[in-house]
């Protein structure tokens, strides 16, 4: 049970930096450059979104926040669980 605890709180603290990562850089760029590209679909029913902060304020900042600023707290958290758990035992 002790290894199974341990290989969990090593996974958490993997994903969790990586989740952090990933929204960081997504916030960053998203503010930096002031538009976000969003494609979904496949094939010909591709659909390509470009928001920009200029044209849909309120749009840009609900994306910015569910694809850049979620995932980058949710990891920060994870990981946070991951450290706590290893340093507890």
């Amino acid at each position: 049970m002790m290894m199974l605890r341990a290989v969990m709180a090593v996974g958490m603290i993997i994903f969790g930096m990586v989740a952090a990562l990933l929204g960081g850089v997504v916030l960053f760029s998203a503010l930096r450059t002031g538009g976000i590209t969003v494609k979904h679909g496949a094939g010909a029913d591709a659909v390509t979104q470009v928001l920009t902060y200029a044209a849909e304020p309120t749009r840009f900042l609900q994306f910015t926040g569910l694809l850049g600023l979620a995932p980058l707290l949710v990891g920060l958290i994870m990981a946070r669980w991951g450290f706590h758990t290893i340093r507890r035992r």
